[in-house]
């Protein structure tokens, strides 16, 4: 698969990267695709221990902070949070993640979301 430097770090994604790659290849992901991926979980790695938050942390809630992140520092190529999706999904499936809740966000909710995007 090649080698994302990153994988070789501390960061609190750095222990599912390998796995999480040779999933995207096993569900027919073509190498192009899990390259950008792989990259996409780098950098989201490196947002996550910036802002100090482990993998148990991981929520919608936090993916979108990591997007609004990315849309303020001018980045042309936003992805969006169907992009992160196979991510959170496999990270789920490990049960690392909790899963999914429904309930709406609370005003507190997206007062800590808007404030990690200033």
């Amino acid at each position: 698969m090649g080698t994302i430097s990153w994988r070789r770090g501390s960061g609190p994604l750095v222990p599912f990267a390998e796995g999480f790659g040779e999933e995207l290849g096993r569900l027919g992901h073509r190498p192009g695709a899990v390259r950008h991926h792989l990259l996409l979980m780098g950098q989201f790695d490196r947002w996550l221990t910036g802002e100090g938050l482990v993998v148990e942390d991981l929520s919608v809630a936090v993916v979108e902070a990591f997007l609004g992140f990315r849309r303020a520092s001018g980045r042309r190529r936003v992805p969006t949070a169907a992009t992160v999706a196979p991510l959170l999904k496999y990270l789920r499936a490990r049960q690392v993640v909790p899963p999914e809740t429904l309930a709406t966000p609370t005003s507190c909710d997206e007062m800590l979301v808007r404030y990690r995007t200033i």
